[in-house]
């Protein structure tokens, strides 16, 4: 079994290309130490690793694990360091929260140390975990999909990092078997028999599964289905897309002539608002309803109505400005050089000699007379020294300052943290 394990893991490392400069997220548990010893073996052929594990600081033990992870990465002859989880942390959604903390430091790590790949310890228990949630919660092909093999990460504004799950096809049960043959040490998590969280009592239903093994593999076979279907659907939606006469413009906003599909409308509403997840088909479709009778419609941090005989979705001017007391999208503030994520939707860069704000430009985007893009109000500007000096589309220094995200969310290239 330890070297059938082996060399798969080996195989699935070659299929994806064998990239050789890896950082390995390790937090010290079963999955992930089982994958810190089967990668530390790609050493043999050429790979580079670092091993980089996240201290949340949510347990007084959790600077104690981050030491144990490095003298274990130490014994194998691997490179370790530690990415902090700095400042407050929300009272409620926490896991979520922990979840982007950690994602976004291993991005960010990832680029620092230039690797090719992030490695992370996703297994077959954590795919099928991720699919019962996402039944509970009436998900469609897009949700049962689950997790993917390789994907996209970015640190906000940085570069997008490959991560690669290599042990989604293997079970937790045959990891702890690999690290038992081994006589190799690992951390339990106890947050991992908390049943307030939801993946835990997703677990339990699991493990108690009177054919677990069968259960797990069903459900694999599932995700597969629901990713072939998903890549179908995409290719027709983006079709749809190319069809309608869609265009991506530089103020964050979509545009195309009518469409029916409920599917690439929630996609459209996810691309245009600034939200983490798409709308639901109904809600999608309930919204192309009220816009075909003439009536504006806001879904998911999104307006749809139309302007001209086009379509326009666009981000909310209410959600990026504020209202009834709530606050807007904040500002920031960029050295000569910086570069920053605004919303989920703009990367902008400084590119002046002094420091710059960079805000919604909001009722002075009336000012500046360009019926060519409808949505300036919700886009960001560059005000050096109070004045504003760049934003999308002034074909200035607009076009190399701030870059639309739209066309990046609409596809799901990456997932910004």
């Amino acid at each position: 079994m330890t070297t059938s394990l082996e060399t798969r893991f080996a195989a699935a490392w070659r299929a994806a290309g064998a990239p050789r400069r890896l950082l390995l997220a390790i937090s010290g548990g079963g999955d992930s130490m089982a994958l810190m010893r089967l990668a530390a073996l790609l050493t043999r052929e050429g790979a580079d690793i670092l091993v980089a594990t996240v201290d949340h600081g949510l347990r007084p033990s959790s600077a104690a694990e981050a030491g144990f992870v490095s003298h274990e990465a130490a014994a194998r002859g691997l490179a370790s360091a530690v990415l902090r989880w700095e400042g407050e942390k929300p009272a409620s959604g926490l896991q979520s929260a922990a979840r982007n903390a950690r994602y976004r430091l291993l991005a960010a790590e990832a680029a620092r140390i230039g690797a090719d790949a992030i490695l992370t310890a996703h297994t077959a228990d954590d795919q099928a975990e991720t699919l019962l949630m996402r039944m509970s919660h009436r998900t469609g092909v897009r949700g049962l999909a689950g997790m993917a093999v390789e994907s996209q990460i970015a640190d906000g504004a940085g570069a997008p990092q490959r991560l690669l799950r290599l042990l989604l096809g293997e079970s937790r049960a045959a990891l702890r078997q690999y690290l038992a043959a081994a006589g190799a040490r690992f951390i339990d998590d106890p947050s991992n028999d908390d049943p307030r969280f939801e993946r835990v009592r997703v677990r339990r239903t699991i493990d108690a599964a009177s054919d677990r093994e069968a259960l797990l593999k069903s459900l694999s076979e599932l995700s597969a289905c629901a990713r072939d279907l998903r890549s179908v659907s995409d290719r027709m939606e983006v079709l749809q897309f190319h069809r309608a006469g869609g265009e991506f413009l530089a103020d964050g906003s979509v545009r195309l002539s009518s469409i029916a599909d409920p599917v690439l409308a929630a996609r459209l509403f996810q691309a245009a608002g600034a939200g983490e997840h798409a709308p639901s088909e109904e809600a999608a479709a309930a919204a192309l309803a009220t816009a075909r009778s003439g009536k504006r419609t806001t879904l998911a941090g999104a307006v749809l109505d139309w302007v001209g005989n086009r379509l326009l979705f666009r981000r909310e001017p209410a959600a990026v400005l504020g209202r009834g007391g709530a606050p807007g999208v904040a500002s920031i503030n960029l050295l000569p050089g910086g570069c920053g994520l605004w919303d989920q939707r703009f990367i902008v860069r400084n590119v002046f000699e002094g420091p710059v704000q960079v805000r919604a430009l909001g009722a002075e985007a009336a000012a500046l007379g360009d019926d060519r893009l409808p949505a300036l109000d919700a886009a960001p500007g560059l005000f050096l020294a109070g004045r504003l000096s760049a934003f999308p589309g002034d074909a200035g220094a607009g076009d190399t300052a701030v870059h639309s995200l739209v066309a990046e969310r609409f596809n799901r290239r990456v997932n910004r943290f």
